[in-house]
C-alpha cells in the first residue's frame, strides 16, 4: 500500500472523523477528554508504564511477560468492541464489516493514533498458511523497556492485543507470538498471528533463538 494509496482511502473511509486530533474534546474544567463518539479518551506517559511495568515485574518476577500479555488480551477484546460503538456512532457503519485493506488499515491506524507504535501487517499467509505477519516501529514498550538487562522481549501486552483483535474479526480464537524485539537491536519488533497450537511450536523456536522468517517457515 503505497502512502498516497492509504491516504486515499483514509479520507475515502472518513477515518479522519476518528483518528484526528482535531475530533478530541476536552473538558479542563471537569478533566475529561474525549472523542465524537463520547468514548474517554487517556493518552498514558512513558512515565506512568514505566510505573506499571517495574510494579508487576516486582509482583510477577519471571511470569510478567504472560500478565502483561493477558492484559494485552483482556484489553484488545475490550478494544474491538469499543471499535465496533465508535466506528458504528461516527462512521455509520461496522468496521468488521471493511473489506480486507480497510480494516487493515483501521488498526494501523488505530495504533499510530494512540502513540503505540507504527504497525503493519501482512497477511499475505492468511489463506495458504493460515497465520498473520506483524511489525511494529518505535513500539512504546520497547522504548519505555529498554533499560531493561535480561536479554528478552518486552512488547508482551502488544501480542496480546493483536491476538485478541484478531481472533475478534475473524471469529476464531487465535493467538500472538513475539518473535523479534526492539529492545534486543533490531529496528522492528516483529510477530506472528495463528493457532494457539502453532503459537506453542513457535515459541519453541523462538527459544532456541530462530529468527523470525525460520520460525515463520516453521510452523
Amino acid at each position: 500500500m503505497t502512502t498516497m494509496t492509504a491516504e486515499r482511502l483514509i479520507h475515502g473511509m472518513e477515518l479522519d472523523k476518528l483518528f484526528s486530533l482535531d475530533n478530541i474534546l476536552a473538558d479542563l474544567r471537569e478533566g475529561v477528554v474525549t472523542n465524537k463518539a463520547k468514548g474517554r479518551v487517556c493518552l498514558l506517559s512513558t512515565d506512568l508504564l514505566l510505573g506499571v511495568y517495574n510494579a508487576i515485574l516486582e509482583e510477577a518476577g519471571p511470569a510478567w511477560g504472560l500478565l502483561m500479555k493477558t492484559c494485552g488480551q483482556v484489553w484488545g477484546t475490550r478494544l474491538a468492541r469499543k471499535l465496533v460503538r465508535e466506528s458504528d456512532i461516527v462512521l455509520g457503519k461496522s468496521y468488521v464489516d471493511l473489506p480486507l485493506q480497510e480494516y487493515l488499515l483501521f488498526v494501523t491506524e488505530y495504533f499510530c493514533f494512540h502513540g503505540w507504535g507504527v504497525l503493519e501487517l501482512d497477511v499475505s499467509k492468511a489463506q495458504s498458511r493460515g497465520l498473520v505477519e506483524a511489525s511494529l516501529s518505535h513500539s512504546i514498550f520497547a522504548e519505555v523497556i529498554k533499560e531493561k538487562e535480561e536479554n528478552e522481549m518486552v512488547d508482551h501486552m502488544i501480542s496480546g492485543i493483536l491476538s485478541s483483535l484478531f481472533s475478534f474479526v475473524s471469529d476464531q480464537e487465535l493467538d500472538c507470538i513475539q518473535t523479534q524485539c526492539a529492545s534486543l537491536g533490531h529496528e522492528q519488533s516483529r510477530f506472528v498471528i495463528t493457532s494457539a497450537e502453532r503459537v506453542d511450536k513457535a515459541l519453541d523456536l523462538v527459544e532456541s533463538g530462530s529468527t523470525h522468517q525460520q520460525v515463520v517457515d516453521q510452523i
